[in-house]
Formats: C-alpha cells, sequence, structure tokens
C-alpha cells in the first residue's frame, strides 16, 4: 500500500523559508549536479517531477508539484543556466516563482516543449542523464527519444537519489518542525477520539490546527477495529472500538509521519497490552537500526513480526515515502538519515498499529514524533 496516493485533506499554501532553506544551498546543489554531468560526460540533466514524485525535483528548485496533472522538468545544461519547466497555467509562474531561484516557465505540452528547449540549448546530441526515470510518463520519453535519436540517455536517479538520504543539519531541523505539527495533530485526534465523535469531525479538528500552524499537506489514515486504515468516512465511533491512525503532514516541503492506534471509551484492557506490546516492538527496532553495529539479521527478524500490509516503512524527507524501504535488501542506516516507522501486529484478535518519524543519529536514533502515553 502506498500512502503517497491518497491525498484527503486538500493542500495548503507553500512558502518559501530562506532562513531555513537558503538559495546558497540550492545553488550548490545544482553545482554538485553539475558537476556529475561533467565527471559522466553529459551534454546536461533533466530531472522529473510530479505530484506523487516530486522528490527529486524539489531537492534541487524546492518546487514541489502538489497537484497530479501539473508535472515538470528541471532542464541543466552542463553550460548554461538551470531552466523549471511546469505544465502549468502561466498565471502560476510569479507565484511559483516566489518559491525557487530557478527561472520558471509553463507550458501546455511538458513532451514537446521540452523537445524544443533541449534543441535551443544544444542539448540534443551526446548523452543526457535523467533523474526520475522510472516516473516520466510513456508519452513523454518517446517522444524525447524520437526526437532526440542522437542522444544516449543515462539513468543518473539512483546518484540523485542517494543524495538526498542523509539529511543536512538545516534539513533535520525543518523535519523536526514537521514532527512537532504531526504529534500536535495526533495529540488532538487521541484527546477527542470518544464514544459518539464521527471519524470526519476527527479529521476536521486536525486539518484546522495543522492548516492554523502552515501546513502544506496533510494525509489522514483511519480504521476501526479490523479493517486497513484508508480515506476517513462518516463512521461514529463507539465504546470500546479500536481505532488505527495514520497521520503524515508537511511543512516546508518536508514529511513526517506516524500511526497509533487508539481504544475509545472504557473497554480498554485486552486492547491496550497489544498496543503496549506493539510499542515494546518498535523500542526494538529503533535499537536495531542504530548505525552504530547494525546488523542486518537482527532488523530483518524483527521485521518478520511487525510488518503489516503497509509495510515496515523507510526512508522520508521531501517525499512522504522515498526510500530505501526498511524491509529490502539494500538498506544501510547512515547518520544523518530519517525514517518512517510503521509496526503492525494483531494480538488476541486485536489489530495494532504504531510508529514513528525516526532520525538516525552517530549514537542512539532519536524519535521526532514522540507522544508520552496518559
Amino acid at each position: 500500500m502506498s500512502l503517497t496516493k491518497v491525498a484527503v485533506i486538500k493542500r495548503g499554501p507553500i512558502e518559501w523559508d530562506q532562513d531555513k532553506l537558503t538559495p546558497s544551498e540550492l545553488k550548490n546543489r545544482i553545482t554538485s549536479l553539475k558537476a556529475l554531468a561533467r565527471s559522466k560526460d553529459l551534454a546536461g540533466v533533466l530531472v522529473y517531477g510530479n505530484a506523487l514524485k516530486s522528490g527529486n525535483l524539489c531537492y534541487f528548485t524546492n518546487y514541489s508539484c502538489h497537484i497530479a496533472w501539473r508535472d515538470g522538468f528541471l532542464i541543466l545544461p552542463v553550460e548554461g543556466d538551470p531552466l523549471l519547466l511546469l505544465e502549468v497555467p502561466a498565471r502560476d509562474v510569479p507565484y511559483i516563482q516566489r518559491v525557487t531561484p530557478v527561472e520558471v516557465q509553463a507550458c501546455r505540452n511538458l513532451g514537446q516543449n521540452s523537445l524544443d528547449l533541449l534543441k535551443q540549448k544544444g542539448m540534443s546530441v551526446g548523452n543526457l542523464g535523467l533523474a526520475g526515470w522510472n516516473d516520466v510518463p510513456y508519452t513523454i520519453l518517446s517522444l524525447l527519444r524520437q526526437g532526440l535519436t542522437a542522444v544516449k540517455w543515462i539513468d543518473i536517479t539512483g546518484e540523485v537519489s542517494s543524495w538526498r538520504r542523509v539529511k543536512t543539519e538545516r534539513e533535520q531541523l525543518l523535519l523536526q518542525r514537521s514532527s512537532c505539527l504531526a504529534t500536535a495533530c495526533m495529540s488532538d485526534i487521541l484527546e477527542k477520539a470518544v464514544p459518539g465523535i464521527s471519524l470526519r469531525a476527527l479529521e476536521a479538528g486536525a486539518d484546522y490546527l495543522a492548516r492554523k500552524q502552515g501546513c502544506e499537506d496533510i494525509q489522514l489514515l483511519m480504521a476501526v477495529d479490523g479493517n486497513e486504515p484508508g480515506p476517513v468516512s462518516d463512521y461514529i465511533l463507539k465504546d470500546g472500538d479500536s481505532l488505527r491512525i495514520i497521520l503524515s503532514t508537511q511543512i516546508l516541503r518536508y514529511w513526517s509521519s506516524m500511526c497509533r492506534t487508539v481504544v475509545v471509551g472504557n473497554s480498554k484492557s485486552a486492547q491496550e497490552t497489544s498496543i503496549l506490546a506493539a510499542m515494546e516492538q518498535e523500542a526494538a527496532l529503533i535499537k536495531a537500526l542504530s548505525p552504530v553495529n547494525f546488523q542486518k539479521e537482527n532488523l530483518s527478524m524483527l521485521a518478520a513480526r511487525v510488518q503489516g500490509k503497509i509495510g515496515l516503512g523507510g526512508g522520508i524527507g521531501l517525499e512522504l515515502e522515498e526510500g530505501p524501504d526498511l524491509a529490502g535488501d539494500d538498506f544501510k542506516p547512515l547518520p544523518g538519515m530519517a525514517v518512517s516507522l510503521r509496526v503492525s501486529m494483531e494480538t488476541g484478535g486485536c489489530k495494532v498499529l504504531h510508529g514513528d518519524t525516526i532520525l538516525l543519529t552517530t549514537g542512539q536514533p532519536v524519535v521526532l514524533t514522540d507522544i508520552v502515553p496518559s
């Protein structure tokens, strides 16, 4: 199950806080991308982004594609200035230009306009790098291949994605801010989850609180008893209901995510035992994720016990799910990496979900979305 495919609540405003993400940091990222291009003998690089996979594009431009049909390319010649080409109405350009130092150009046909620009910029022969290869629509990729027969395309998604895995100190501060917002919204839901309240009312309260604190996007999935978490319904909570919640918030482009299970009303004994067991399993997983003396077999053993249909989790940052997958064979914890952890258990007929956003350090991992049980 991909959490990024369910946007439950409408997105909020996008801003650029230049004290928290400086223009010089974005410039340095583009300089590094040019250096990568030169090392691979590339004439230039294209970085693709869309609403579901905007992390690579956002990393270099600070622009996140929030609407499904408004995707775009960063076009970067080795010799020359970058250009952000977006399939958006021209009237949106002044607004978008406020959040990125890269020149923005609107277009109606991303494939054809990209092809024309590549020819104009002298990027129609030789090698071209492409980040986001698997995300580019087939029609666009086919058009570029057919129109640029003298170009050899090089997939550089792996290199670019690896740069994003370890967060800088500034990025870690943004993750902490997003996590504080998620924690506040989750606390609000847990406090108000009483018999007689509807899931819609809980959603509305979280939405109001998130917007009040400058949230750009919030995704809220809920489930009662044995159902899988999904978009919020009109269901009214009853005494004894087991409510499982997945809450994710985005602020200044950075995501955090957390999961909780709460038992509604007074019928709590058996379910609360299961919740405590899930919390213990999460604590063991957090310890196993420490980059110090990391052993993959320990993580795999724990994951086998608690990995549900929604997965164990993975990297988080500019995307809600940006990899690597915690249960994947290639996962290796690094100091500065942020991960979203999800523990799913079923004991005594009770399904429990518990998880947090974790920051890996040179010592023990730090839980960013921490709520002390009442």
